[in-house]
């Protein structure tokens, strides 16, 4: 019993001299402190960066039907990345375009669904764009895509009952004006279903600034890759100090050098791995508690023996040395850590196997 005891007493004063040691590598605390801080940074300032496109838009007042009135207040209640400026004059467009309020701007006159009815497209909408405007084709697309849809809630209707009247004998019904009617308002109802219900294939302009709120991970930022490939690099480090160790001597008198070796290794692995549960519950990249820490604990364990491997395969410092940089380098390629290029190589597919880190990505 007494031998236990001083069996895990010897085991704790070598995980102190190992992390006392580690606390004095400036490379480390470079590591522990530096990218959780820039990380947190930069995620803080992306979470910040403007993703709205605003179009100035000005739409005169009358028209058919109220057609004109329709389409305004579905511009001003749109939601999304593209968002519609409204303005009282085509002065006021052009200002806020050559201002740079506006990616670019639209005028619309109050004869546009007369002129669609007429298929008259050509010169109808008057659009400004600045000479810097890159997002004006995204512009266009979400306006027509609105303008359309609702031009198509106005006449499918009619363009049924007009349909139906041509393939049938008008003669036999008494009330035409009050059947034309009667088939609009069915013709309406099927539309709303069928473009409701996917069976009606159509292009859909989804509120993607909606979408990456309301994600769990709102960052852009490839944080959790950069924080498992930090891990892997400590593990490296600390295995690069272990075979230097053994070169020099330095644990050569101590009782249980394989011991100090595993944990010299574990520590830079086990430290960094708490700064990265820290970093992913401040930028808001956690997908549950106990799913982090599972998932931590598995990618510590597995690093620390993928070290300990490379370590009997290498036996030399200066061989690790060497190779340190080629593993860094393919585990940030192969891995899916910035971003997944097994998509497009499928010999990536198999060269991440080769490292623990794209074991831990995958799972998320």
């Amino acid at each position: 019993m007494s031998g236990l005891k001083n069996r895990i007493k010897r085991i704790g004063v070598y995980g102190w001299s190992a992390g006392k040691r580690m606390c004095k590598t400036s490379g480390f605390l470079l590591a522990f402190l530096l990218v959780p801080f820039l990380l947190i940074a930069l995620s803080k300032a992306a979470g910040k960066e403007q993703t709205t496109i605003r179009a100035a838009i000005f739409i005169e007042e009358g028209g058919e039907d109220g057609f004109n009135q329709v389409l305004l207040e579905r511009l001003r209640e749109r939601e999304g990345t593209v968002q519609f400026l409204i303005c009282n004059s085509q002065e006021e467009v052009v200002e806020n375009t050559a201002a740079g309020k506006a990616e670019c701007g639209y005028c619309i006159p109050k004869t546009l669904y007369e002129s669609l009815q007429e298929k008259r497209y050509t010169r109808t909408i008057r659009s400004f764009k600045s000479p810097a405007a890159t997002m004006h084709i995204t512009c266009d697309e979400v306006l027509f895509s609105e303008l359309f849809t609702l031009f198509e809630e106005y006449t499918f209707g009619g363009q049924v009952a007009d349909l139906f009247f041509t393939e049938t004998d008008i003669a036999t019904y008494e009330d035409k004006d009050g059947l034309r009617r009667q088939l609009a308002k069915e013709a309406g109802s099927l539309l709303e279903k069928y473009r409701g219900n996917g069976t009606t294939f159509q292009f859909t302009y989804q509120n993607y600034k909606k979408e990456t709120e309301e994600r769990e991970e709102t960052s852009v930022l490839p944080i959790r890759g950069i924080l498992a490939l930090t891990i892997f690099i400590c593990g490296l480090c600390g295995t690069l100090e272990v075979l230097e160790d053994e070169k020099y001597g330095r644990s050569i008198c101590l009782k249980q050098k394989y011991s100090f070796s595993i944990l010299t290794i574990a520590a830079p692995v086990f430290v960094m791995s708490v700064t990265a549960l820290f970093t992913v519950w401040v930028t808001g990249t956690s997908q549950g508690f106990f799913k982090e820490i599972k998932s931590i604990i598995f990618l510590g364990i597995a690093i620390v023996i993928y070290c300990l491997i490379l370590k009997k395969l290498c036996t030399k410092a200066e061989r690790l040395a060497a190779l340190i940089p080629v593993l860094i380098l393919f585990a940030a390629v192969a891995c899916p850590v910035f971003m997944d290029f097994g998509e497009l190589f499928p010999v990536f597919k198999v060269l991440e196997k080769l490292f623990p880190i794209s074991y831990y990505l995958r799972g998320y």
